[in-house]
């Protein structure tokens, strides 16, 4: 497995909660075996990055109910996550504060949106580093980029912490697509083992997952080895 040795000491810090929304919990249309528990260990990542002053963005679903994603219109998924409907919403004890970003995935009648990083910032810090783009293009993976850059002039490094639902499929997604629109001599993206649940259609595509994650570069610690020292930001820190 792909660990850190840590501490590492990174510049500036994000966090993505991918997907932590009703439909994709327990009693939800689409639920995931235990959704819910990522609740917890991603509110206490999160709780570590807002002190160090970092990012932490959510991501959500918001599908549009004649979208070709459904099985009632020839697609390959329940109904879930229907634009402004109570599924849609992000579990009730997921901690957002007031500026946190929220961005939304998968609005067209085509698109699946199994990324975060094509997810269109709402609102939130990072709304603000993007807002010189055409609105369609303020997504997540452009806010990554622009940070990415900056972190770099400055001869720092950035970790992108990502945990939530579900490991494999939009957590899966999202972390690939980070790790394809970053350098990897400037940003490490770190699954949160212990922040993420599987759909399991197949009894191992959760660990094939992360196994194909871990391959393509990623890394992986819990919440347990970020909180005890696995990782220092320091946003003082001029050099790698």
């Amino acid at each position: 497995m792909n660990t850190l040795k840590a501490p590492q000491v990174y510049g500036e810090v994000m966090l993505g909660n991918i997907d932590v929304q009703n439909d994709f919990c327990p009693g939800g249309t689409l639920a995931v075996r235990d959704g819910d528990k990522v609740v917890g260990p991603l509110n206490a990542v999160g709780e570590f990055v807002a002190e160090h002053d970092g990012f932490v963005f959510n991501t959500g679903d918001f599908h549009d109910p004649r979208t070709a994603h459904f099985d009632t219109n020839g697609g390959p998924w329940p109904v879930h996550c229907v634009e402004y409907r109570a599924g849609a919403a992000f579990h009730e004890d997921l901690t957002i504060r007031p500026n946190d970003s929220v961005a939304y995935k998968g609005t067209s009648l085509v698109d699946d949106g199994y990324s975060g990083a094509e997810a269109v910032i709402q609102r939130g810090r990072l709304e603000s580093i993007v807002s010189n783009l055409p609105a369609s293009e303020r997504t997540i993976g452009a806010a990554i980029e622009r940070i990415e850059q900056v972190t770099e002039q400055y001869k720092r490094r950035l970790a992108v912490l990502i945990g939530g639902l579900a490991t494999d499929y939009c957590v899966k997604a999202t972390v690939l697509d980070v790790l394809a629109i970053t350098n990897r001599e400037t940003t490490d993206v770190i699954v949160l083992r212990d922040a993420i649940r599987a759909v399991n259609i197949n009894e191992t595509d959760g660990e094939d997952a992360i196994n194909a994650m871990l391959e393509a570069g990623a890394l992986a610690m819990t919440t347990e080895e970020i909180l005890a020292g696995g990782i220092v930001i320091d946003h003082t820190r001029l050099e790698r």
